[in-house]
């Protein structure tokens, strides 16, 4: 009994522990008299009826721990590894009510039932394969944002030479991006892609327009201001600087939410709703920055 209880040290959550340990006890009461022969007897003839019970109920104990409890502990692992997934498998009924039952059983709470055990073997199915559905539909939106990212960079630099090095770097970013597609099985995480790779894209087109852009004209001689009587004198270079500008900065998903395009109407109407707002933006500012 006292290894058996050495079972529940794994920081897993095991049922009827409390019953374990009623029965060390009960064992150490018992053998508290075994230097006396005759003292054991009467104490083993006293406890008889509490010793049969406690072998009944540690019965099912120990058929856990012997039969069942791998079972047990895979249920538990995909309990605790869904945790993050919750608001996802809400859009599967089916697979979120099994993860709810699962949840149930492995978080012991009350009496446990050891007969709906193998119960979990199904249960875990069907939370499985829910799941492997919204995996198939995140990676394939995630694969769809990683090309889009792609060609836009492609786009800006145009075949040209002078970004060649930083198109390759990007292919090279982005090829990194797409064996993680493959390998993550976890929807947040794959969630957690999207951010950095769109940033990655405006970090790279900037740069890239940057540097196919226009030279820029070429500085001016210093102005000189005539002062009454005809000297004349150079104003200092803050007194040239123009005025700081005032930009207010605006998340892009708000501003361009998502909405589904079937027509050339529905492009129109859409681009217009977007246009009036960003010209209401722009009142009282000098600008605004779409991050």
């Amino acid at each position: 009994y006292e290894e058996l209880d050495g079972r529940y040290n794994t920081g897993r959550k095991y049922p009827d522990r409390a019953r374990v340990r009623q029965a060390i006890g009960l064992m150490t009461d018992v053998l508290s008299q075994k230097k006396d022969n005759i003292a054991l007897i009467d104490r083993v003839l006293k406890q008889e009826n509490m010793l049969f019970d406690s072998k009944e109920e540690l019965q099912a104990v120990e058929d856990f721990f012997k039969t069942k409890v791998l079972v047990f502990d895979a249920a538990a692992r995909m309990e605790e590894s869904l945790r993050n997934e919750l608001d996802y498998l809400s859009r599967e009924p089916e697979a979120n009510e099994a993860l709810n039952r699962i949840r149930l059983m492995v978080m012991v709470q009350g009496g446990f039932n050891y007969k709906k055990i193998p119960e979990l073997n199904e249960l875990m199915a069907t939370v499985q394969k829910g799941h492997n559905r919204l995996l198939a539909d995140k990676r394939g939106e995630v694969r769809d944002i990683l090309v889009q990212c792609v060609s836009a960079i492609h786009r800006a630099a145009n075949e040209n030479e002078k970004v060649k090095g930083i198109v390759a770097n990007a292919d090279h970013y982005y090829d990194q991006k797409r064996q993680q597609v493959n390998e993550l099985k976890s929807l947040a995480l794959l969630d957690g892609l999207v951010p950095p790779m769109l940033q990655y894209k405006d970090t790279t087109v900037d740069r890239i327009e940057t540097i196919l852009a226009p030279p820029a004209p070429t500085k001016q001689p210093p102005v000189s201001v005539v002062r009454e009587g005809g000297s004349t004198y150079q104003p200092s270079s803050a007194a040239l600087q123009p005025p700081k500008k005032i930009i207010k900065n605006y998340n892009r998903q708000i501003i361009f939410p998502a909405k589904r395009l079937e027509s050339e109407a529905d492009i129109d109407t859409y681009v217009e709703k977007i246009r009036d707002q960003l010209k209401q933006l722009l009142k009282n500012c000098d600008g605004i920055q779409l991050k």
